[in-house]
């Protein structure tokens, strides 16, 4: 159990890269949005996870391993105190609202799909 968490994990941190990668090449802002669509991403199946009738087993393994391994709560932090150091406030303010507000949104949205 322990050896596939891990491996789901890493899973999930190398899908975070890609994402991060792509999202960058296709969208150029002074704003770290990839992180923000990394966590929306994440939120989104973590919500579609827990609302999903898996075997108890697989759900820790998507949930804790993969979402745990996709997902950058530290990175947004950093992000945002980037933003403040270099005076951008509102940016900073701005970023770290809509990313939270649109991450539960996300994980309120696949929460709901299974039971449609």
């Amino acid at each position: 159990m322990i050896f596939l968490i891990g491996a789901a994990g890493g899973f999930g941190a190398v899908c975070r890269y890609w994402v991060d990668a792509g999202t960058k090449m296709a969208i150029t802002t002074p704003t770290p949005f990839s992180t923000a669509v990394i966590n929306m991403l994440g939120s989104f199946f973590l919500g579609f996870i827990a609302a999903t009738q898996f075997d108890p087993a697989w759900s820790v393994v998507l949930g804790v391993g993969f979402c745990g391994g996709f997902t950058t709560f530290s990175t947004a932090s950093v992000e945002v105190a980037i933003l403040l150091r270099d005076k951008r406030r509102l940016y900073a303010v701005n970023y770290a609202v809509l990313m939270c507000v649109l991450s539960v949104l996300a994980a309120a949205v696949g929460a709901i799909i299974p039971a449609s």
